[in-house]
């Protein structure tokens, strides 16, 4: 699987250019407008107050602690990048019009084997629907090339340990701070090079907040995006969302490629394959 990513402003467009019969975690993200929803029969999950903190790695640890019975879906995936604008002759970007500005710019990345089992991508989510957990996991018999998808529909999954690893990692987060889009994808822009690892993971909370961490080599990168609702069935997951709420983008720095969180997870991949 290769996917393209389009940096504009630090506002990700990220395109499957190889088919699938389904986008794995199935993310849909629903303004508040007054058009027919066709996932409006799914039961919502309203949001709970929580102030998050994210003045620095210690703090936003510490949120992500207090929060850790709390999570509504979690996904990771790890990636190489295989392409670069400005690096690579196989990739480009064109605007309307012409030329494109400074913040734009474009990159391409392949799946890999990261995880035990031959793992490329592991995702749990509450399933508001079923009031279960989904869990689905995508296997590759070499990099970029799918193996196929388990899928698992549990009265519990044990992701607590997972919760507890991100407490742990994200303590040692050094120099966090917002900045807007345009720096943020600036950043990203002078710091992603061909041949990188691309280690994501993205946690939802019942406290409405969506939380995509993104590492390459030791430059971090994180957007939050705000949520009022949930909802989840075995196709989809959905966030609602009006449009007072604004992303906040932070760049930071850590010395470890998430070595505890990675062997949680291959805990996890532990009871669900091989128990």
């Amino acid at each position: 699987m290769i996917y393209y990513k389009q940096i504009m402003k630090g506002l990700f467009l990220t395109f499957l250019l190889l088919s699938m019969a389904t986008l794995l975690s199935g993310i849909h993200e629903q303004q508040n407008r007054s058009f027919d929803n066709p996932y409006a029969d799914i039961p919502r999950v309203e949001t709970t107050p929580y102030s998050w903190d994210f003045s620095s790695g210690l703090s936003l640890s510490q949120s992500f602690a207090d929060q850790a019975d709390e999570i509504l879906s979690i996904s990771t995936e790890v990636f190489r990048v295989v392409a670069v604008t400005g690096q690579s002759d196989n990739i480009e970007v064109t605007c309307e019009p012409e030329p494109c500005d400074d913040s734009i710019f474009a990159f391409a990345s392949e799946s890999i084997i990261y995880y035990d089992y031959n793992t490329s991508n592991i995702a749990v989510n509450y399933n508001t629907e079923s009031q279960e957990w989904n869990v689905r996991i995508l296997r590759l018999l070499s990099n970029s090339v799918l193996s196929g998808e388990i899928f698992y529909e549990l009265h519990q999954v044990p992701i607590r340990n997972i919760s507890d690893a991100l407490i742990h990692e994200t303590a040692g987060i050094e120099d966090l701070q917002i900045v807007s889009e345009d720096v943020y994808g600036q950043m990203m822009r002078e710091n992603i090079d061909v041949g990188d690892l691309e280690f994501t993971i993205t946690h939802a909370y019942s406290s409405g907040y969506y939380i995509r961490i993104e590492l390459y080599n030791n430059h971090l990168f994180m957007q939050v995006s705000r949520f009022d609702k949930y909802y989840s069935s075995r196709q989809i997951i959905g966030f609602e969302r009006n449009d007072s709420h604004q992303n906040q983008y932070y760049v930071g720095s850590l010395d470890i490629f998430f070595p505890i969180y990675k062997q949680a997870v291959n805990n996890l991949l532990d009871v669900l394959i091989g128990g």
